[in-house]
């Protein structure tokens, strides 16, 4: 799975926690992806990547955490889950917001950071809460539709 790909899961899941996004089943459409790249400074293309030893650096480890690595930030009501790639280079590749929280005990411990957030929202303003329509109106119609344990993921391609 691309690091794009899972941005856009990870951004529309989210959304979805949050109860912003309602959709349904709708047929794939292939095109260039058009959702977001980055949110609160944190980026997953080639050039912008965390390496895992930063991230730890800054921010601390939760007890337990191999990989996995859950926050509680209070100041944006919400909480954040890091995961690691886990073969070299070991960097931060995936980001899961949620106002719930969002790991299993048996991965990390949630803990407050060491180094507070940026605001987590993406680059174009989208953030927890945002409307339906807003989403649509910044990155268009989905183009990929599956259902999971979490309930229905929105991505680009």
């Amino acid at each position: 799975m691309s690091y794009r790909l899972r941005f856009s899961i990870f951004i529309v899941s989210a959304l979805l926690a949050m109860g912003v996004l309602h959709g349904q089943e709708q047929p794939h459409r292939k095109r260039d992806y058009t959702g977001p790249r980055c949110i609160a400074g944190f980026c997953f293309d080639d050039d912008h990547r965390i390496s895992e030893r930063e991230f730890v650096r800054r921010y601390g480890k939760p007890a337990k955490a191999k990989g996995v690595y859950c926050y509680r930030v209070p100041d944006q009501k919400l909480f954040a889950r890091f995961d690691a790639l886990d073969e070299e280079p070991n960097e931060i590749v995936e980001v899961f917001v949620s106002n719930k929280p969002n790991c299993l005990r048996t991965f990390s411990e949630t803990v407050p950071p060491k180094l507070k957030f940026k605001k987590f929202s993406t680059q174009e303003g989208i953030s927890l809460g945002d409307s339906y329509s807003k989403v649509l109106a910044t990155y268009g119609t989905p183009t990929l539709y599956s259902r999971t344990g979490y309930g229905l993921r929105l991505a680009g391609t």
